[in-house]
């Protein structure tokens, strides 16, 4: 890729080209059944998304240049894109960051440790189980600690920070809902699915074996 900006730039025209492509196809197939475009119109919108694909196929395969085969890569991630900073980045204030995740090349401490990692043979660890075991307790610990249905932590609340009472009354309104929803016996899936992903996320805690998050009191 010689030149990154260019790259991406005609990448982004051609994406966008796919986009309104579609966008007007699905127009046109939304209409009700009296009032659809002429077979000839809806063949014309077939032939403009088929060639808004074909071109950014075409400007992919010239822009990205392919990876090697399986068998020849050092690493299984691409390395042919490219990442640039958003316009309201500090650079003037974190020139050095930036400098540090645009280079080119590993400095040679982060080098020898992937080179390290990539040759190292996996082995089973008997310790790796107990030290699992040791973060679970651990973040059941932290997770006992805090104050899961308050918007504030307890080191929060001490520190002055203060809520905007509209988020608060939104909140409380939601509350009210839900808890409506679970007297009634009614309870989203998706949604508790959905929480208790983002609780293993944050605690490392299975979804089969995480309490019950505490219900706010419900109002007579």
């Amino acid at each position: 890729m010689e030149n990154p900006q260019r790259s991406l730039e005609t990448l982004r025209q051609r994406s966008q080209q796919l986009v309104h492509s579609l966008q007007s196809l699905i127009s046109a197939l939304q209409q009700p059944a009296e009032t659809l475009p002429p077979w000839s119109v809806l063949q014309n919108n077939f032939n403009v998304v088929s060639s808004s694909v074909a071109s950014l196929s075409t400007a992919l395969h010239t822009q990205l240049p392919p990876l090697p085969p399986p068998q020849e890569r050092k690493t299984d991630a691409p390395n042919a894109l490219v990442s640039y900073p958003l316009p309201h980045f500090p650079g003037k204030t974190q020139e050095s960051t930036l400098t540090q995740l645009l280079t080119k090349r590993h400095t040679s401490e982060i080098g020898d440790q992937i080179y390290e990692a990539m040759c190292e043979e996996h082995t089973d660890d008997p310790g790796l189980e107990e030290r699992w075991d040791n973060a679970k307790e651990w973040c059941q610990e932290e997770q006992d600690k805090r104050i899961w249905g308050a918007l504030v932590t307890e080191e929060e609340e001490e520190a002055g920070v203060e809520v905007d009472q509209k988020v608060v009354e939104l909140l409380k309104n939601e509350q009210e809902k839900e808890n409506f929803a679970v007297k009634k016996g009614e309870r989203d899936p998706e949604r508790e699915i959905l929480i208790g992903m983002l609780r293993f996320a944050a605690t490392g805690i299975r979804i089969e074996e995480q309490r019950p998050l505490p219900q706010a009191p419900m109002k007579k």
